[in-house]
């Protein structure tokens, strides 16, 4: 029964692909990613080009990707794929992570070296020479500015004034308004007396 729903998968799966010189072209449904997707039966669906390689090559190996050499998504050709790992497979494309990671320039045109070069906390590069200039120029712009003296309240949250014998400063020298510091104490004493 195997063989039978296999073979009837196959027939239907050749059926949509049309050779064009270099790649075979999958003409059926595509994924929004332009890869060609096939219903292989009984509401089972797979990549059109995995269907390709397992059914003329075999098993893709476990944990691997077939990586589209000739860089067509809709290609089932399995001479066109390669089982790679997914690390592989990204940096062999055009996204933004293999273009960066291809790069050997930073944006200002400084070479990425060993020397040049520092891995931040998410494992990006950062290229020293440009790091150093904007810490320069930040500190230029914000770092010498001369910062106001803080300036001591006059008063506490509550009102009170905030100097002579109502001015208490504590061991870490903060300075306590005595007023609300006995109004806490006697709060605290009529509440311990109530419960």
């Amino acid at each position: 029964m195997e063989s039978t729903e296999t073979t009837a998968a196959e027939d239907r799966f050749w059926v949509k692909v049309a050779p064009t010189g270099f790649c075979w072209e999958w003409t059926g449904g595509l994924n929004p990613g332009g890869y060609g997707r096939f219903h292989v039966g009984r509401g089972r669906s797979m990549a059109a080009h995995r269907f390709a390689y397992e059914a003329l090559v075999g098993p893709i190996p476990e944990g691997l990707k077939l990586d589209h050499l000739c860089r067509n998504r809709a290609c089932v050709n399995p001479d066109h794929t390669e089982p790679v790992t997914d690390r592989v497979n990204t940096l062999r494309g055009f996204g933004p992570t293999a273009m960066n990671a291809r790069a050997t320039h930073c944006s200002e045109g400084h070479e990425f070296t060993d020397e040049n070069t520092y891995l931040n906390q998410s494992g990006s590069r950062v290229c020293l020479t440009c790091m150093r200039a904007a810490q320069r120029e930040w500190w230029h712009r914000v770092g010498k500015q001369k910062r106001p003296e803080p300036t001591l309240r006059t008063h506490c949250v509550n009102g009170h004034p905030l100097s002579g014998d109502n001015l208490y400063t504590d061991p870490r020298g903060w300075r306590v308004c005595r007023e609300c510091k006995r109004n806490r104490k006697t709060a605290a004493r009529r509440k311990a007396k109530e419960s």
